[in-house]
């Protein structure tokens, strides 16, 4: 669900590799098997995924893992 407090953000390739340890293959992999968020066409030649996308799929991976995250334990 979108949090509308929060203004949305794209993250770049940098930044999702900074937070999601893959390579740009396996993104693509996971993207065209519908695991992964959808990238975001910014323009002709520029991409980016929504934060709130990569941060719940962080989370869905975590839940799936049997990891809770909570106050004592934040991502």
């Amino acid at each position: 669900m979108l949090d509308k407090t929060k203004p949305l953000r794209v993250l770049d390739w940098k930044q999702v590799k900074d937070r999601v340890p893959f390579s740009r293959v396996h993104v693509q992999r996971l993207e065209k098997a519908g695991k992964f968020p959808k990238r975001v066409q910014l323009g002709v030649a520029r991409i980016g995924w929504l934060e709130a996308d990569i941060d719940k799929f962080i989370l869905d991976r975590c839940k799936a893992s049997g990891i809770t995250l909570d106050d004592e334990n934040p991502f």
